[in-house]
């Protein structure tokens, strides 16, 4: 009896084991669970939001001061503007650039062109004449010639005469008045201040964008250099300008 107890008694361990295996795990308490759950649904952290937002802002550029080469770029295309509407202003002569830089529309809406590049314009004594690459749109041509605000400004009431059967249209000018010079001179003042109103409106671009550039950091005193440099520019593309309308109104009373 002793022999088969001890036999028995050296077993147990063995036999505690196996009944272990056989009996089901004891389901999580509830300490367990609301700690298993904060692991897998645990909110997005403060940290993580603030290492976001500093992401973002490193992908931000600095904040920079305008360029006055960018500055000079964009008065210099208003100036040439400038020269070219005021080229075709004459007193002296027929003026075929500027009825060649007049547009107009022969096939519907959409298709305004130069009427240079719709008829061939020579000038014969005191008058233009316009052979039309297209000789149907001679009355169209004639009819929106006659109507032309640009014309009538510069040369003066016109009418022209079209002939369908050699597709021309025959323009006489007026000669020239005192009351012709003053209509031109008008125009050259008229260009004058809508390149005025365009510097200006670069110059303000030109200081809000260097204000803006303060305000993200930059410096005060290097916002201040930029604004002098940037009135430089615009006082020097001011006085061009005027240079020009000066000599055109010259050339016109002149003539």
């Amino acid at each position: 009896l002793a022999r088969l107890s001890l036999r028995h008694v050296s077993r147990l361990p063995a036999a505690a084991a196996a009944a272990r295996m056989l009996v089901p795990p004891a389901p999580p308490t509830l300490s367990s669970r609301s700690s298993q759950s904060s692991l897998l649904f645990r909110p997005y952290s403060s940290t993580l939001r603030l290492d976001k937002s500093n992401d973002d802002d490193s992908d931000t550029p600095p904040p920079s001061l305008p360029d006055t080469d960018d500055l000079e770029l964009t008065l210099s295309s208003h100036l040439d503007d400038l020269s070219s509407s005021l080229s075709p202003l004459s007193a002296s002569g027929s003026p075929l650039a500027l009825f060649e830089s007049v547009n107009v529309s022969l096939y519907g809406e959409g298709s305004s062109a130069p009427l240079g590049s719709v008829a061939q314009l020579t000038s014969q004594d005191d008058s233009v004449v316009l052979a039309a690459f297209d000789p149907s749109t001679v009355k169209d041509l004639a009819s929106q010639i006659a109507a032309s605000k640009v014309l009538e400004e510069s040369v003066g009431s016109l009418n022209p005469a079209a002939d369908e059967s050699k597709g021309t249209v025959v323009v006489r000018i007026p000669r020239m008045n005192a009351e012709r010079r003053e209509k031109l001179v008008g125009l050259a003042k008229k260009h004058s201040g809508k390149f005025t109103k365009d510097i200006r409106g670069a110059r303000k671009a030109f200081m809000d964008e260097t204000k803006k550039a303060v305000k993200g950091g930059v410096s005060k005193d290097e916002g201040k250099r930029r604004e002098k440099e940037g009135e430089v520019v615009v006082k020097e593309y001011q006085g061009k300008g005027e240079a020009i309308v000066k000599k055109k109104i010259d050339e016109i009373n002149d003539e």
